[in-house]
């Protein structure tokens, strides 16, 4: 089958439009107004996030052999795919830090926490949180986590979307009967790697044999009673956190997974492919941007400052996508797959 799937661009740059203005709100909050209210959408766009990512290793991997060679192939596409930008973003962040370290408000310069944040590894930051010396990179280091387990289970032979959804599931569970200490006990058993089991849940109807619609209409009517749950009782599968606008969007997703969008929304599918470009380097500029716009036009109201600021955001996260993350992409594949040797979701 097809793996390209203009719904599944579209989910992915609605993440990363999520993240985009939540963060706004913080920075701005952060740097010109500390009253200023702060957006709740971040979280929704990080799960969202984890559900396609779980979704996009099920359907991609369908051709992999469920080996050894299979898992060492399917870890160095994740690799190829996702480190390099990674690593460009810290190597800045840590450059940032170096020459101009009033800038920084969240990570002090470490350099076992910096050499950790290179190789994924789940450390404390100064505030108790597991984070990275890149902020956003916390979400990388869970999907390291992921990864690894994923292709434990190809290594092993196994079908690694059952296998990894109930080694996911039981490792959370487990953390509600001994509370984790340590940063890596921190981040597997946290719940929201629960949403990495939700897309795979999702990418196992949408790779059924057959016809699979009314399976997948029944899992997002699912979805869609957990998003009310969540919106009118989120106490009610605490520790789980509930995101219903994640499930709302993920419940369209699986329905509408493959449709194709018309011609004049082929530029948000577009968008959706500098989606990984925008989230790690959003960081950097939009919040240069928000301190001009506020010291430019100080009679502007803030959110003309910030939704201005969000529209500026967007193509600049695509420029850097077109100059520099989609050739470094390609080259790193051509040089090291086969064409045609599966899939670079």
């Amino acid at each position: 089958m097809n793996n390209r799937s203009d719904v599944l661009q579209l989910m992915r740059f609605i993440a990363a439009a999520l993240v985009l203005y939540a963060h706004h709100t913080l920075y701005y909050a952060e740097r010109i107004d500390r009253s200023f209210p702060w957006s709740s959408l971040g979280p929704p766009g990080v799960a969202l996030f984890f559900i396609i990512s779980g979704l996009v290793m099920v359907v991609s991997t369908q051709r992999v052999n469920k080996d050894i060679d299979g898992a060492k192939q399917f870890m160095l596409r994740r690799l190829v795919r996702v480190a390099p930008m990674y690593w460009l973003a810290t190597t800045l962040k840590v450059s940032i830090a170096l020459i101009l370290p009033h800038l920084v408000l969240h990570n002090s310069l470490d350099v076992v926490r910096t050499i950790g944040s290179y190789f994924f590894i789940p450390m404390f930051n100064q505030n108790g949180v597991v984070q990275p010396i890149l902020g956003v990179g916390w979400t990388l280091i869970h999907e390291m986590y992921f990864y690894l387990v994923f292709a434990g289970a190809l290594a092993m032979g196994l079908r690694p979307a059952w296998w990894v959804s109930l080694c996911i599931v039981l490792v959370c569970a487990s953390g509600l009967i001994w509370p984790a200490e340590s940063a890596p006990m921190r981040l597997v058993t946290h719940t929201i790697n629960l949403y990495f089991v939700i897309g795979m849940c999702a990418g196992i109807l949408i790779t059924g044999d057959g016809n699979t619609a009314r399976r997948r209409f029944s899992f997002s009517l699912i979805l869609l009673l957990l998003a009310a749950l969540g919106w009118h009782a989120p106490s009610a599968l605490s520790p789980f956190t509930v995101q219903p606008v994640a499930l709302v969007l993920a419940a369209v997703m699986v329905l509408a997974y493959r449709w194709n969008l018309p011609s004049f929304m082929q530029w948000v599918v577009r968008l959706g492919g500098s989606s990984y470009a925008l989230y790690l380097f959003h960081t950097f500029y939009s919040t240069a941007c928000l301190l001009l716009l506020h010291k430019l036009m100080p009679q502007w109201s803030p959110w003309g400052n910030i939704w201005l600021s969000v529209a500026i955001g967007v193509p600049v996260g695509h420029v850097i996508y077109a100059v520099i993350e989609r050739p470094l992409t390609e080259r790193l594949n051509a040089k090291f797959f086969r064409k045609g040797s599966g899939s670079s979701n």
